[in-house]
């Protein structure tokens, strides 16, 4: 079994965003402790604290009504992970199942919208605070990486569409009463059973499947481009279709962008 350990970095990668294609974010260090082709990561920069990771709005209901949450301003707190990556096929195939298992906890503001009628009626708005309470968390998937002379591409090929997580605030209570008066209203077909527990474990948007990740070689050590080389398809061009420029960041540059995969078009790269 090979373990690799992500040494520090002053980038910060998007909390359940850019986990499976993490590979890139830091120098690595590897040390083969065995034969059986599991690659186990732990990624430094992700533990600790993280500021505004997600944007989206999360939608719990629509139709007659819409419930939308959101939070602009929070900070997550993750204490403890690990990334497992198991290769699927033959060497040089590229396709890895992930995992990521992930002790957190978080807390920030929380903006509540309820919109009764179409989408262009106007919105109930409330704000509060919301706590994620300390937890444990697992998504896994599979990716596929993809070796070019310049860099790698990360492909998400089968990921869960959301990530549960449990949540309290006071305003969660508010909006399934408003729900249940609702409810009452003839002519107002809601189903508050159905948001209730969505309410408490709000579902987090993942990324679509056939996302791809530009990492350019220059986000990357030597070290690293040889372990991820090991691990990749390799494909006789410089760069995919459409990739941007590569990078002339250091993997220590204090830019997160520098150190961020780039997204590219969700295409096919050319077979080797």
């Amino acid at each position: 079994m090979h373990r690799i350990r992500f040494a520090p970095t002053s980038s910060i990668v998007p909390l359940f965003v850019l986990l499976l294609a993490a590979l890139s974010v830091a120098a690595l260090r590897a040390d083969d402790d065995g034969a059986s082709g599991v690659v186990r990561l732990q990624l430094d920069a992700l533990t600790g604290d993280h500021v505004n990771v997600m944007r989206e709005d999360v939608e719990l209901l629509r139709g007659a009504v819409t419930v939308r949450l959101r939070s602009p301003s929070h900070r997550v707190t993750v204490h403890a992970h690990e990334i497992s990556l198991r290769p699927l096929g033959a060497p040089g195939d590229g396709r890895l199942f992930a995992s990521l298992s992930a002790t957190f906890e978080g807390a920030g503001d929380l903006i509540a919208e309820v919109v009764t009628g179409p989408s262009s009626a106007p919105a109930q708005r409330w704000d509060d605070r919301v706590v994620a309470p300390k937890q444990d968390v697992r998504v896994a998937g599979t990716i596929e990486l993809i070796g070019y002379r310049d860099g790698f591409v990360v492909h998400l090929i089968e990921l869960p569409a959301t990530l549960s997580i449990e949540v309290e605030s006071a305003l969660l209570e508010q909006l399934l009463g408003t729900c249940r008066a609702l409810e009452a209203v003839p002519m107002v077909p809601i189903d508050c059973g159905a948001l209730a527990p969505r309410l408490r474990r709000p579902p987090l948007p993942l990324p679509p499947a056939g996302t791809r990740l530009w990492l350019s070689n220059a986000q990357l050590t030597d070290a690293e481009r040889t372990a991820l080389t090991a691990l990749a398809r390799p494909v006789e061009a410089d760069v995919p279709p459409a990739a941007p420029a590569p990078s002339t960041a250091s993997p220590s540059s204090s830019s997160p962008s520098s150190s961020r995969p780039s997204a590219v078009p969700a295409q096919e790269p050319p077979a080797s």
